[in-house]
């Protein structure tokens, strides 16, 4: 068994909730792009041997990084959803350095506050395992099915997940065994490939990684992770990002 681990972050996404011209993986936060902030995590990880991302054709933004330049950090072109741009950069990395047995750790390119320590514990639970792990959170706020509400969202002709649309509750649901997915996802490169592969061929539909494996009817493990694991959406995220990175660096400093 080989204990060699790439990492995979999809970037080729536009965020259009983020109400930007910037693809939010490119937005700052004191000074480095998201995108940047979530590589270097993994760039200081011991058994880390290349970090391949999925860009969107003609993303002219990424060149610019300070990232582009280190020999650690390879690009491919990316696809439309999330699945497609993670198959992708598999294909580029099975073709060229990694081995069907080595891992892959999935990570969002906007989920910069991802803890070194969340990190040891998914790489340790995954190597220990036959299939692979997932960060994840239990859910913490009472859960609501919703449905439209016809007559507000008719006048305002809005998108169903914008913000100015209006839902009446359908129902609440039982969130003792429900938890939030997070990444990154680890997972044999090999396995991961044709899970995603037979997903794409059987036109199922792929939201995580851990989603691929589960149509094959494997059963990923669940590493419990810290709600400061967030994934930047909306333009307040960043602001939260930042205070909890400000915390980490702080928390870091003490430990020197």
């Amino acid at each position: 068994m080989t204990d060699n681990i790439w990492v995979v972050i999809p970037a080729a996404g536009r965020g259009t909730r983020m109400a930007s011209e910037i693809p939010k993986q490119y937005l700052t936060i004191f000074g480095q792009s998201v995108l940047e902030i979530s590589v270097k995590k993994f760039l200081a990880l011991p058994n880390v041997k290349g970090v391949m991302i999925a860009l969107a054709p003609g993303d002219d933004y990424f060149p610019k990084l300070e990232i582009a330049s280190n020999h650690w950090v390879q690009t491919c072109t990316g696809g439309t959803e999330r699945a497609d741009s993670v198959r992708a950069a598999l294909t580029a990395l099975l073709g060229a350095s990694a081995a069907d047995d080595d891992w892959v750790m999935v990570h969002d390119a906007a989920r910069p506050c991802v803890s070194h320590e969340s990190l040891q514990n998914l790489i340790k639970s995954a190597l220990e395992s036959d299939i692979g792990a997932i960060l994840a959170s239990p859910a913490a706020d009472t859960l609501k099915r919703i449905a439209p509400c016809n007559q507000s969202n008719e006048e305002s002709n809005e998108e169903s997940d914008d913000a100015s649309a209006v839902y009446e509750i359908d129902a609440t649901l039982d969130r003792e065994n429900i938890w939030h997915a997070h990444t990154p996802q680890m997972f044999k490169a090999g396995i991961l490939f044709r899970a995603l592969d037979e997903a794409y061929k059987n036109s199922l539909q792929i939201t995580d990684e851990a989603s691929a494996i589960e149509s094959t009817g494997a059963k990923p493990l669940i590493v419990p992770d810290v709600r400061s694991n967030i994934k930047i959406t909306v333009q307040e995220d960043l602001l939260i990002a930042a205070a909890i990175l400000r915390s980490q660096d702080k928390a870091e400093d003490k430990q020197r």
